[in-house]
């Protein structure tokens, strides 16, 4: 579970990067491989999380619960969650504002060319 989660949010991030490179960035080159880049980053990242977790779970202490439910435990396993989905959270937030000003300059631009 913990993968799956933090793979949907580290796609997340891809989209907003996709966004990002769409509206942001519209005609520049150099997007060699970029769809390989994505899949990299969307399911390496969390994979790269999960492995450091089940490591740490066997070897000093342990991350993931093992009651009814294969969960995390509080502090050192929700940090292996919370602490990525926020990094990727707030970026998403820093790309989401970086589109939504090129997209209200490129509407300030058009309004001013159609009155001038």
């Amino acid at each position: 579970i913990h993968f799956f989660y933090l793979s949907a949010v580290s796609w997340m991030m891809v989209e907003g990067v996709n966004l990002y490179i769409a509206f942001v960035k519209v005609f520049t080159g150099g997007q060699t491989h970029f769809y390989k880049k994505c899949a990299i980053f969307g399911f390496g990242f969390p994979t790269v999380i999960v492995v450091a977790s089940v490591t740490i779970n066997f070897t000093y202490t342990p991350v993931y619960a093992n009651g009814p439910y294969c969960w995390l435990n509080y502090i050192p396993g929700l940090i292996a969650f919370v602490g990525p989905v926020i990094v990727m959270l707030l970026a998403n937030i820093v790309i989401f504002a970086f589109v939504i000003n090129a997209d209200i300059l490129a509407e300030t631009a058009e309004h001013s060319w159609q009155d001038g």
